[in-house]
């Protein structure tokens, strides 16, 4: 790999662990503010995902129409603003700071999210493109489960506001330097940036279909809300099912997370080359885990939740492989960015259909079986 995919990496890698660690440690500190309001992580869940459905047409076309590594240079500075307000969120206790500082947090993923998908064909040769989306997802997986585990736990200490702000800050500059000394080939397409939202969305949605894309469309939406369902499945299933401390939640959400980062890493050289099969193992492995969630097997539960992260982060890696080399170079930020729409939707779903069952009383190993059949 290259001087630009190595930063490119290191890039994704803090920023990805900053957001993480903002993020969650927003949501600990407001919880034990007020312990009852249990509305807060549904509310903030909901606006970090809201601008891939508001924002992600406009950030495909941006992507497609100006120089990528000057665009995540831009990103990298307007962060800084982002990140100062979550900080002041996090000092003065403010709710709706932390709601806003969420909010920003969101708009900052969703406009970098086609930029970085769409520049890594632009920085390395074709026969590395897939062990180069391995690399960059494998990454982002584990600054998630960094920030992640940072951001629940130093809430924990009486100077968590100290600790927050110095990570925060280290981990920022860092990214900031490697995003300055990026560098990717100079070119601009002539693309209008379409103000109205809601069209733009449409056309964009609707390019899915004219690039045959739908397959691979379905696979990297069910990929993320299989993680999104499981992050939010297993903290109840570790309390009611198992009858468990949220230390056995923090050692699943690990397992799980290094299944995932396993799997991006390997995602090139994993033996079997069909990406169906592959999904087929991955459903396999979500009734086991539904059957092990059944039995209150810990060890099984352990040993199928790393190989459903495994097998679903090595068929997404391929397909983004496939995307980035099956779309004409100017449409490929366009395409993620409807892909990311699709996400969105997905995950907003899939929580609906949660808590439908909740309110039905499905149980959760049904519940997760379910996921298996779609």
């Amino acid at each position: 790999m290259n001087k630009n995919f190595s930063l490119l990496a290191l890039t994704q890698f803090f920023s990805i662990l900053n957001d993480n660690l903002i993020k969650n440690a927003i949501v600990t500190i407001a919880i034990f503010l007020n312990a009852s309001n249990i509305s807060f992580p549904a509310i903030a869940g909901g606006l970090f995902v809201l601008p891939y459905i508001l924002f992600s047409s406009i950030s495909g076309e941006i992507s497609d129409k100006y120089n990528k590594a000057t665009l995540i240079k831009l990103l990298k500075i307007t962060e800084f603003f982002t990140f100062s307000i979550a900080l002041l969120s996090i000092y003065f206790q403010s709710h709706i700071l932390m709601f806003l500082s969420v909010f920003l947090l969101g708009i900052q993923t969703t406009m970098i999210s086609p930029i970085r998908l769409s520049i890594i064909p632009k920085i390395v040769s074709l026969k590395h493109l897939t062990t180069a989306n391995g690399i960059i997802d494998g990454s982002g997986f584990i600054g998630v489960l960094c920030g992640t585990l940072m951001g629940t736990y130093i809430c924990k200490y009486p100077n968590y506001f100290l600790y927050i702000s110095i990570i925060t800050i280290v981990s920022f500059s860092i990214s900031l330097i490697s995003s300055l000394l990026l560098k990717s080939p100079d070119t601009f397409y002539d693309i209008k940036i379409n103000k109205n939202i809601y069209r733009s969305t449409i056309e964009h949605c609707k390019e899915i279909i004219k690039f045959k894309l739908e397959k691979e469309c379905y696979i990297l939406s069910y990929f993320w809300l299989i993680c999104s369902l499981m992050i939010t499945i297993f903290p109840n299933i570790v309390k009611y099912n198992l009858h468990l401390s949220n230390q056995y939640f923090t050692m699943f959400l690990f397992i799980f997370t290094i299944g995932m980062g396993i799997g991006s890493f390997v995602s090139n050289v994993f033996p079997i080359k069909k990406t169906s099969t592959i999904i087929i193992l991955s459903k396999i492995m979500l009734v086991v885990l539904s059957l092990s969630v059944l039995f209150e097997n810990i060890i099984i539960i352990s040993f199928s939740l790393f190989f459903v992260a495994f097998f679903s982060s090595i068929y997404s890696v391929r397909t983004y492989t496939y995307i980035q080399t099956h779309v004409e170079e100017h449409h490929i930020g366009r395409i993620f960015s409807a892909i990311n729409i699709y996400n969105a939707i997905f995950m907003i779903l899939g929580s609906c259909s949660l808590l439908i069952a909740n309110m039905i009383h499905i149980p959760y190993y049904v519940f997760i079986c379910l996921l298996a059949f779609l």
